[in-house]
Order: C-alpha cells, then structure tokens, then sequence
C-alpha cells in the first residue's frame, strides 16, 4: 500500500488471523510502515479476527497485546463470523476520533448505530 495513504488517514486497522501465524508475523511490516508515513496522532486499532476458531488459535492474546504496545495501538480481538467486536471496533475509533477533534466522525458513528449489524 502506498505511505501516501496513510499521510491523510485519520485511523489504521491492521487485521490479522488468531489461526494464522504468518499474517500475525507480518504486522510488524504494516505497523512500522504506519509508523513512518502517518501522522503522529493517526488511531491505531490492532484486531485479530476469527476468534469463534478457538482449537485453531495459534497466537495468545498476551502476544498480540505485546505487539500492539510496542506500535502503540489498541487491541481487539473479533469473530466476523459470529459478529463478536467487529462493530465495537468501528464505534471505538469513530469516538476517538472525534474525541481528537473529528467532528464528521459523530455523523458516521449514528449511522453505524442505525444500520444493521450484520456481516458479510
């Protein structure tokens, strides 16, 4: 993805598998990547999906917070399939960004209210 991308984002999710040790290995790569690009006061959520695949969960919880810390970012953990978090993702960052002077986040953040929390 392009730096120049991030230069005028006002939040980051960065989405990894909890089943996947690859995607979660390759965080490093997208957060220092964000690090250098964005802006010293982008919102950074770290999420890892697929939470309802708990026999198949290769990375713990402790070392995802790890990662998250040292890039500064808040973590949550998601199950898209069974919509667990992945609205209180959204809401999350829609509210800090508004807390951080994004007043057009207030707008989205009633339409997401509204609208139907299905996925997919």
């Amino acid at each position: 993805m392009a730096k120049s991308f991030y230069q005028q984002a006002d939040g980051v999710v960065l989405v990894f598998d909890l089943t996947d040790k690859k995607s979660f290995d390759r965080l490093h790569i997208w957060a220092k990547s964000i690090r250098e690009a964005a802006s010293k006061d982008v919102i950074k959520f770290l999420v890892g999906n697929k939470l309802d695949l708990t026999e198949d969960r290769v990375v713990d919880h402790e070392e995802a917070m790890k990662v998250a810390s040292e890039y500064d970012m808040k973590y949550y953990e998601t199950s898209a399939k069974q919509k667990v978090n992945v609205v209180e993702v959204f809401e999350d960052m829609i509210n800090e960004a508004y807390e951080n002077g994004n007043y057009k986040s207030s707008k989205i953040l009633e339409r997401l209210k509204t609208t139907s929390k299905s996925c997919c």
